[in-house]
């Protein structure tokens, strides 16, 4: 999220947690619109990952998931037609294996040499996926976000431990913007 809000920091209180604008930069006026004051801190994390997700959903927007034997092509379709930047990846038994990102996408077709209409999207997505828990704050989510460089991380069930969503960082700057706008 730091790299969206130039200037801007991620701040834990007791009380509660926020994001601390402390300088007046025209890219944070801009990104935060007319109502951003340097040195105010913002709350934006007063509901959790399930929260967000429930939000998500009742704007018809779920995880799509794709087989890891499908073609990158089939993937991608999937993508556009559902405006989404990523699709989680399962083998035949139903285990997730991995993310395939619009990133992926971009990086291959950047090189040339793969064939989006035979290769398995299996072959090139992102094996090693993280996830959060929808019990786990905004805060948390935007700090993992951050400290690992996703754009895209797939939301767990505390509970069940079921695949219930996915959070992108397009989706956390909403959310903040949202906040900022109920000042």
């Amino acid at each position: 999220i730091r790299t969206l809000l130039t200037g801007c920091t991620l701040k834990r209180s007791v009380q509660f947690q926020t994001v601390a604008c402390y300088s007046s930069g025209s890219g944070v006026s801009r990104f935060l619109g007319t109502k951003y004051q340097p040195g105010v801190a913002y709350n934006i994390n007063n509901r959790t990952v399930a929260d967000f997700i429930q939000d998500k959903k009742s704007n018809n927007t779920d995880v799509q998931i794709v087989s890891g034997d499908e073609s990158i092509g089939s993937a991608v379709q999937t993508m556009v037609r559902r405006k989404i930047g990523a699709v989680l990846i399962h083998d035949e038994i139903g285990n997730y294996t991995g993310i395939f990102t619009e990133r992926d996408y971009l990086n291959l077709l950047a090189k040339g040499t793969v064939d989006f209409e035979k290769t398995p999207v299996k072959d090139v997505m992102t094996s090693k996926t993280s996830f959060i828990k929808n019990d786990e704050s905004l805060l948390s989510c935007m700090e993992m976000m951050d400290r690992f460089g996703f754009r895209h991380l797939p939301v767990r069930d505390a509970v069940s431990n079921n695949v219930v969503g996915m959070i992108s960082i397009r989706d956390l700057a909403k959310s903040v913007v949202k906040s900022v706008e109920e000042l």
